[in-house]
Order: structure tokens, then sequence, then C-alpha cells
């Protein structure tokens, strides 16, 4: 018995046949092979499209080079950064002023002309933006904000505009003539003296500043005072003295000096060939190599003189004259306690002396010495001061 089956195509009912094609003249079809065909046609087309691995899809490769693109804007933004923040800030870039220079005329007036105190007038300075070509001629005269500059005279230069710095005012060193009831008696050029309070500072160069008849040479500054009868000095004499190990040119002869020696103190004075002085000294001998500390008494009669000097500490000291008469008492105190007499020197002084301080320097180092707290007790002040 026949099977019966459907055509798909024209839905006539016929016996299938070996061949499977429809026996409807009009259809001439066959159902199997239509189906075949569409099946085996349309799904193996289909699958060849698809990839073989997932990574190298069209999708997955879009991904990746969205990916790529913003990793690299990513990092060249951090590059960026950091090379900003390593480089050190650029200078603002000033613009190139131009100034207009005049030239001073030669009828300038005395009243006119700058002084050390004020800037100078002229010349007169008148910034402009550079110009793209030669400049042109401008007015001395300042330009005002609102008005346009005025042709200027054919003396006007144009050159790169420099500040002009202030000019600095002389150092002016006041002049001293006194410290209390002393008076200014021989200052040389170079040294100097800076009085405060009850302190005096007496700074002398690297130089020949003594009183010494044999070594003729009577520079070390002095400041005295007029009195009459019997008298107490004091003062003090302070910080320390160091007058080095270098001696001076002698100033009598070859060679140098066998010593160097820094000092101050008391003085009580005639003239250059009668006084009589107790200082606070520092002496090098270059012979023995070692340096003395001394409380140091030296009477210089008509020209001649004989000293008398007492060990003692390098540190501050006060000194003492008492006149009595025709003697005067020389001593220190080294602890503000107790008085050392030195000696007691014979003089033949007139009653009317000179009392005052000295300080002297015989070597190539600066000396600074300092005086504190003088004194004169008794006595008769005279009217005159100084020399």
């Amino acid at each position: 018995m026949a099977t019966i089956t459907t055509c798909p195509s024209c839905g006539q009912k016929h016996p299938l046949t070996g061949s499977g094609q429809c026996p409807n003249a009009a259809c001439g079809r066959s159902p199997a092979g239509r189906i075949g065909a569409r099946q085996q046609s349309s799904q193996p087309a289909l699958m060849s499209r698809l990839p073989t691995n997932v990574w190298i899809s069209p999708p997955m490769i879009a991904v990746g080079g969205v990916s790529v693109v913003l990793y690299g804007m990513v990092l060249f933004a951090i590059v960026s950064a950091r090379r900003n923040a390593l480089a050190p800030p650029a200078a603002p870039e000033q613009p190139v002023a131009y100034a207009t220079i005049t030239a001073p005329s030669s009828r300038t007036s005395a009243s006119s002309r700058p002084s050390a105190s004020s800037t100078p007038a002229n010349p007169t300075v008148t910034k402009s933006a550079p110009p793209a070509e030669a400049p042109k001629p401008e007015s001395s005269k300042p330009a005002s904000p609102s008005s346009s500059p005025a042709p200027a005279p054919p003396t006007t230069a144009t050159a790169l505009n420099t500040p002009t710095p202030a000019p600095k005012r002389p150092v002016v060193e006041a002049k001293v003539e006194s410290w209390g009831p002393l008076a200014v008696a021989a200052l040389s050029p170079d040294c100097q003296l800076k009085p405060k309070g009850s302190r005096l500072h007496i700074n002398m160069p690297g130089s020949l500043h003594v009183l010494s008849p044999e070594l003729r040479n009577f520079q070390a500054p002095r400041l005295l005072t007029s009195v009459k009868g019997d008298f107490t000095a004091l003062v003090s004499v302070t910080g320390k003295i160091m007058p080095g190990t270098d001696p001076l040119p002698s100033p009598i002869g070859p060679g140098t000096l066998p010593f160097t020696f820094q000092g101050a103190g008391l003085l009580v004075w005639i003239d250059e060939g009668n006084y009589l002085r107790l200082e606070r000294t520092s002496i090098y001998d270059s012979i023995e190599g070692k340096q003395h500390n001394l409380v140091l008494v030296e009477h210089c009669r008509d020209g001649k003189t004989t000293d008398s000097p007492r060990e003692a500490r390098n540190t501050d000291l006060t000194l003492k004259f008492e006149r009595r008469g025709s003697e005067i008492r020389c001593s220190y105190n080294p602890d503000g306690r107790n008085w050392l007499e030195v000696k007691r020197q014979n003089v033949a002084f007139p009653a009317e002396v000179k009392i005052g301080v000295s300080a002297s320097n015989a070597s190539p180092k600066p000396f600074s010495a300092h005086l504190e707290d003088f004194q004169i007790i008794g006595g008769t002040p005279s009217a005159g001061k100084g020399m």
C-alpha cells in the first residue's frame, strides 16, 4: 500500500514516490529537497560567519581599541602633570622699556643741581613701549599720563632704561671734644673717640701711638683737665688687652721694635718732657717670647723716663692717683675691695697740673681702649681744660 503525503508547496495529496517529487505538473517540486536545501544552505552559512575565537571578535576588538585610547590619554595627562611639577616656574616676561635721557643744559643754575641728600632731577627719564622702528625724539620734560610726548631738542638720546641708585650720604663721625670733665688735648686724625655715658672707647689703628721721648713719638690720644692742689683721680680699664707678637718697624733705626705694647690709664701731664702715667698694659717681649700683663708707672723728667712695672692679671682694673704735695701715690684695685700700691713717686710738678687719661699702641694690631667711671676728688678745678 502506497504512502500518502501532502506537498507543502501546492497542498495536494499524492502518494510518496521514490523520486520525492510532487506529481502535480504545476508544482514539480521536491518537498524533501526544498526543505533539505533550505536547511543545508542557510545553517552552514550563518555558522561560518561566527569567529572561531571570542577574543578576536569585532566587539572585543572595539572594546580593546577604546581601552587603549583611554589608557593613552590618562598616561599622557599623568606625564604632563609630572613634567609641569618638576619644571622651574618661568619668570614673568618683563617688557623691555626704553628711556629718554636728556642732556643737562649748560645754563643750569647752581640752585637746580642735585644735592647729596636728594635724587638728581636730571637726566629726565620717560618710560615708553619698545619702538618698532627708530625711536622718535621726545621732550626733555616728563609727559603727563593724559598727554602725548612733545618733540624733544636734538640733545635727546634714547637708551635702555637702567635704575639710577640714590647717592649715598657720606658717613660723618661726630667730633668728640670732651668726656665728662675732660677735654681732648691730643688726637691723631686716624684715632676715634666714642663716649657713651660713663664709658669711653679710644680706637687706634695698628701703628705707633705712644708717649715716648726715646722713640720721638707723642701720638697717644689724651683727654685732660687742669686742677690745683691735692687731689685723687680714678679710672677703670676694662676688657682684654692682646698686643700680638709681630712688632712694628723701629722709627729711630733699622729693624723692628723688640716688643709690642698696648695700654691705657691715668696721666698727669706737664709737657712732652715731664709727665707721670699709671696704665694697665700688656707687652710682648720678642726676646723672651713671652707676654706680660702689667700695671706700669712711668715717670718722665726732663725727657728721661724710668719705669716701675708690677705683674697683674689681664682683667678689669681700677687705677688711682693720689697727690699729696710733691708725692703722688700710684695704686690699683683688682677685685673692687683691696687697693694695691705700686709706687709712691716724688715729682717736681707745679701746684697746677693737667690730669686725665691716655691710651697707647705700639703694635700692628688695632687697639680699642675701654675706660669707665673717671673721677676727680678734691683739688681746685681750673678754668681752662685740655692743652
